[in-house]
């Protein structure tokens, strides 16, 4: 395994020779540097596989002191330099290696060549305008006042140059998976309101029940739209029947989806994804996996998933959500002790059940049968395995499927599926403890369909990857009426979706969801992981086990809480989103959460009321990095935000549309540099708080202010900071050395360094 250290500085390669090449097509070394201060120069964190930097003999650890003997004292000089040169130039590169004096010869590539495989998916029919995607997008009352700003400052052909900038990185990557809700903010990043808002009213987050949210899942992954299966018997009665006839159901729909699939494709899906969580675990850049071969299949999977129907896929979910109904569910409690009882176990009926078709060896459809469990009233602890689980109350332990894609695994590595690719679990009463750490487990999908609903207790889920509505190739649902509960997990949990769906839906009670990353709503390639919470005092923690990989002691990585991350080079972001409709709620972050998009993805955070404590990183609370959406809004409560590092509240870097807003409350925000606001490498940062008595503590490049472009060399945009409080003579400003006071309205920038971004304070 490599370092933390090294996982982070690949980061960092974007952020010093490769990005600013990238847009003019020039010269590349596939290197990542970090400064070294002795001897002065710059060390080799890691080569690019197959980059003109490993075939000229760079290893990491070097220590690169002059180019073409000419001392490289910074990265401003290295860029500088870089900038002369084209593609096919032979560099002399002096170093020192293990304390000896080398030289090495390079002969520079261009980056176009190691895009990877995401330039290769060219969407058909990609829009061209924001009105091929969304009318209206500027009809809002907050898209009007962003824009009067904009106006007011004089700013308009700044926005329009800014603007052009992100059309051409739309158009230059294209590519897998990138969805109309995310292309609508990055082809007009002034439409990031409505984006976002469109996003929540489709999915219904602020007031729709589990079916209904799930009735809007199609259309924000641009799948077609789904209707109804017609049902079997009266919609109005949820009995045994009806709930083997949904697991029938999504079953047939699964095999659906997988049509376009060959056996032996289907077969591989399964087996390399727990190859892909181990390096997505440690990094979002899972290209950069050690093993060659490994890497090839990635590649073979991403373009493997572009044969999914997800339309089909997706419909099985809406089949299990519809069985969701807190009311008509409890008919479950008159079943009755049938066949396979065993009164030991409290177990009243255990029999094999037509959970879907099949084809024999001999090539005829025959019934898929699978495993039903009735369990009674007593507190029990259960190992058994079932495809369909219903439990009638009691403080029960479980430590099968738990409402996971039932499979089991052959030589270790081989997953087989034997009782359908559908798994559901509805337990009706009790505190319940639900433990599984194989992934799909938990109200989760692997390549299929998971499904728990818990009604009632103080419930406790725990898992470790891929678990608690969890999705990859597939769809989970995890829905808890009511308790106080806690979810505790590592990485890929707790409303996490790849190449799917996921919903975690907790309606009462004050709950505890704890996971090491890519947490609590995340949306990976054409994925849409949401968490909602509709009630209770509420803590989320994604702020443990990955340490902050920029170098700063006691501060974490995240993706996290309403994240979407698209996989770099190779395929387009998904939709993370995570609402918490009420109570007095704490969220600790880490590195890019809260309303955070990175590489084509779109985050989205809403918190509907309460006093609430929200504490981030470094890209953090409606922010974003590399061609993104961030989209943050909290509507009520005196709220206290904490942001470290840098970009938070409206901080966004490189392509970014990151917007914050917060509607009512006295409120206190303390941001790093690039926050509230404030926006670098040609992006949009824009931060708004609709009224209240607000204190505001920021540094650097905030408050409404644009820095540093050189990300973006010779393409005319500039940044666009935007700074809106409309809550009259009321606030405090501790933003030292600004000028930024109540009722107070200025264009900001800085003349003598025309480089630096334009923006607009105002305090109304």
């Amino acid at each position: 395994m490599r370092s933390l250290g090294f996982i982070w500085l690949l980061i960092i390669t974007l952020l010093t020779i490769g990005i600013a090449q990238e847009y003019e097509n020039t010269a590349f070394m596939g290197i990542t540097l970090s400064t070294n201060e002795e001897p002065p120069g710059f060390k080799v964190d890691n080569v690019v596989r197959n980059s003109p930097a490993e075939i000229a003999g760079l290893l990491e650890g070097d220590i690169i002191t002059a180019v073409n003997e000419i001392p490289i004292p910074s990265r401003d000089s290295l860029l500088a330099y870089l900038k002369t040169k084209s593609p096919g130039n032979r560099l002399k590169l002096s170093l020192q290696r293990c304390g000896k004096e080398l030289s090495k010869y390079m002969i520079l590539g261009t980056r176009d060549d190691y895009q990877g495989i995401m330039k290769l998916g060219d969407r058909t029919g990609f829009p061209q305008v924001p009105e091929d995607i969304m009318l209206d997008w500027d009809r809002d009352s907050t898209t009007k006042l962003v824009l009067n700003a904009i106006t007011e400052a004089k700013l308009n052909n700044e926005y329009i140059n800014m603007r052009k900038v992100f059309r051409k990185e739309v158009e230059n990557y294209r590519g897998f998976y990138t969805l109309n809700a995310i292309a609508l903010p990055l082809l007009e990043p002034l439409s990031c309101f409505a984006s976002g808002e469109w996003v929540k009213t489709t999915l219904s987050v602020s007031t729709g029940n589990p079916e209904d949210i799930w009735r809007g899942v199609p259309f924000a992954l641009d799948a077609d739209s789904m209707l109804s299966p017609a049902p079997a018997r009266d919609s109005t009665i949820i009995d045994l029947d009806k709930v083997i006839d949904g697991v029938y159901a999504a079953n047939q729909l699964i095999d659906k989806a997988f049509i376009g699939l060959t056996d032996e494709q289907l077969d591989e899906m399964s087996d390399i994804i727990p190859f892909l969580l181990d390096i997505f675990a440690q990094t979002i850049y899972i290209h950069s996996d050690p093993d060659e071969d490994l890497v090839e299949s990635y590649n073979e999977f991403i373009n493997n998933t572009r044969k999914i129907d997800y339309t089909s896929l997706l419909r099985s979910g809406f089949v299990l959500t519809k069985l969701y109904n807190p009311v008509t569910i409890k008919n479950l409690l008159e079943i009755q002790q049938g066949e396979g009882a065993d009164e030991e176990k409290d177990i009243l009926i255990d029999k094999m059940v037509r959970i879907g078709k099949a084809v024999n060896a001999s090539g005829y459809n025959v019934d898929l049968m699978g495993r039903l469990i009735v369990s009674g009233t007593g507190s029990m602890t259960y190992t058994e395995q079932a495809a369909i689980w219903i439990d009638l109350g009691g403080d029960d332990t479980y430590l099968g499927y738990c409402g996971g894609t039932p499979y089991t695994i052959v030589d270790n590595v081989n997953h087989k599926y034997k009782e359908g690719r559908a798994g559901l679990h509805i337990d009706l009463a009790g505190n319940d403890t639900y433990i599984r750490n194989t992934p799909g487990s938990i109200g989760s999908g692997y390549c299929g369909a998971g499904c728990l609903i818990d009604m009632e207790g103080n419930d406790i889920y725990r898992g470790n990857r891929l678990s608690q509505a969890a999705a990859f190739c597939g769809v989970g649902i995890l829905i808890d009426h009511d308790g106080d509960d806690r979810y505790t997990g590592d990485e890929a949990v707790q409303g996490f979706a790849a190449f799917g769906a996921s919903l975690l839906y907790d309606g009462n009670g004050n709950d505890l969801y704890h996971g090491a990353r890519y947490a609590q709503g995340v949306g990976v390639p054409k994925g849409l992981g949401m968490l909602v919470d509709a009630t209770g005092d509420d803590e989320y923690v994604a702020a443990f086990k990955s340490p902050n990989g920029y170098g700063n002691e006691d501060t974490w990585d995240g993706w996290s809480q309403g994240a979407g991350i698209g996989f770099r080079t190779l395929a387009a972001g998904g939709i993370g989103l995570l609402c918490d409709r009420g109570g007095n709620d704490r969220y600790d972050a880490g590195n890019f959460s809260l309303a955070c998009g990175y590489f084509f993805g779109m985050g989205i955070f809403d918190d509907l009321s309460g006093d609430d404590i929200v504490t981030g990183n470094r890209y953090t609370m409606g922010s974003g990095a590399h061609q993104a959406v961030g989209y943050f809004r909290d509507h009520a409560g005196n709220d206290i935000y904490t942001g470290h590092e840098a970009t938070n509240q409206g901080g966004v870097w490189d392509i970014v549309s990151g917007w914050f807003i917060d509607d009512a409350g006295d409120d206190n925000y303390t941001g790093a540099n690039i926050s509230q606001g404030g926006a670098s490498q040609v992006a949009m940062g824009v931060f708004i708080d609709m009224d209240g008595k607000d204190t505001y503590k920021s540094d650097g490049t905030s408050n409404g202010e644009g820095g540093a472009t050189d990300y973006h060399p010779g393409d005319g945009g500039k940044n666009l900071g935007v700074f809106i409080d409309l809550g009259g003579n009321k606030d405090n400003y501790y933003n030292a050395g600004s000028a930024r006071y109540n009722n107070r309205s200025i264009r900001t920038g800085d003349r003598n360094d025309p480089q630096k971004g334009d923006g607009v304070f105002w305090d109304k």
